[in-house]
């Protein structure tokens, strides 16, 4: 009775032999040449089935049989590997196998389109305030040994923004600790950005671009947004994959790793409409609470648009790049501020009445 063919190592040498292997009565014969042997199967160990590569079963005197990946293995052994052989099984059929591909494909759109983002957005907004104040630090230091130049603007235009922006933040009611700074940048052009720890970067040519002092807080309350809901961080992680986003969940990632990033996100990324979003109503709400009209975000939009009609393709316009400016940001911002104005209007009906109800009546 012919078996099934097969190549058999001794142990003692790397030859392969030809061989026939028959299983009989609990027990496993191979014929060849130079071999006669015949042992109980309990005596021998088969590798788990992988499709498209032989079986190997292994002897305890070190010898080994490679039989073709079809043998009957999973029946002469039917103790031994009972999961593999049945993945091995479902794998021979079609349809179980265009099923299996199509759930793991479903499961990496699921990953990467909701597990990662979330993920990542979990572990930004639970970072210790020590760690992103690192973070922030060092990505400031790397910024200005490459990008970031000292600021070419008066002393005195420096201190009268510090000063209108402290008083914005102090009138905001924002808990933050914020720190303004000015730096000059050919590679960044005309940008404002957060970092970690409540630091606001606004470049020269952003505030020569904009036209008056209510715009420049417009843009630095826009910041703000960004910095309260660790915007930057969170895309940061969200485009660093599955790794660092474990590496931060776990705690085990250092914040130069993340610091690192942050200057390759200002350069070639741009927030998502959803942070873009969010950071607006934040900055209308501030300017608001503030007393300025949210129109002052509209002109400071209209402002680098009209400097810059090119937008994409050059560098002055960096921050047009990773804050794009879309016509539904505008019609937010000019909803805004007509409700700023219906309030306001209707905050003075209300005093000139409350005034007009303590004059004394004429008989």
């Amino acid at each position: 009775m012919t078996g099934i063919g097969g190549t058999y190592y001794d142990g003692r040498s790397s030859r392969p032999q030809a061989v026939d292997v028959q299983c009989v009565g609990g027990s496993l014969l191979v014929r060849g040449e130079h071999v006669d042997r015949t042992d109980p199967l309990e005596q021998i160990v088969p590798s788990a089935p992988l499709a498209g590569v032989p079986f190997t079963l292994r002897y305890a005197d070190g010898a080994r049989l490679q039989v073709p990946n079809g043998s009957p293995v999973g029946q002469w052994f039917p103790g031994q590997h009972r999961l593999e052989n049945r993945v091995d099984r479902w794998e021979r059929r079609g349809g179980i196998a265009a099923a299996a591909v199509l759930v793991m494909a479903l499961a990496l759109v699921v990953l990467f389109g909701w597990g990662v983002p979330a993920a990542a957005d979990y572990g930004a907004m639970h970072l210790p305030q020590a760690v992103d104040r690192a973070i922030g630090k060092q990505s400031l230091a790397l910024l200005r040994s490459h990008w970031l130049a000292p600021s070419t603007l008066p002393k005195a235009r420096r201190a009268e923004l510090q000063k209108r922006f402290h008083d914005f933040v102090i009138r905001t009611g924002d808990p933050d600790a914020l720190q303004l700074e000015f730096y000059q940048s050919k590679a960044l052009g005309a940008n404002a950005f957060s970092l970690g720890g409540g630091t606001i970067v606004v470049t020269d040519a952003m505030v020569r671009a904009l036209p008056d002092d209510d715009a420049f807080l417009a843009v630095a309350a826009h910041e703000m947004g960004h910095q309260r809901y660790r915007h930057m961080l969170r895309m940061v992680l969200r485009g660093s994959g599955v790794a660092l986003v474990a590496s931060i969940l776990i705690g085990d990632v250092s914040g130069s790793t993340l610091a690192t990033a942050v200057p390759v996100f200002l350069l070639n990324a741009h927030y998502s409409r959803g942070f873009e979003q969010q950071a607006d109503s934040f900055a209308f709400a501030a300017l608001v609470r503030s007393g300025i009209s949210p129109m002052a975000f509209v002109r400071a939009m209209r402002a680098l648009e009209k400097a810059h009609p090119e937008l994409h393709d050059d560098a002055s316009v960096r921050y047009l790049s990773t804050h794009p400016v879309t016509e539904e940001r505008i019609v937010r911002a000019q909803a805004a501020a007509q409700q700023f104005e219906r309030q306001r209007l209707a905050g003075k009906n209300t005093s000139s009445l409350a005034r007009d109800s303590h004059l004394p009546h004429q008989n």
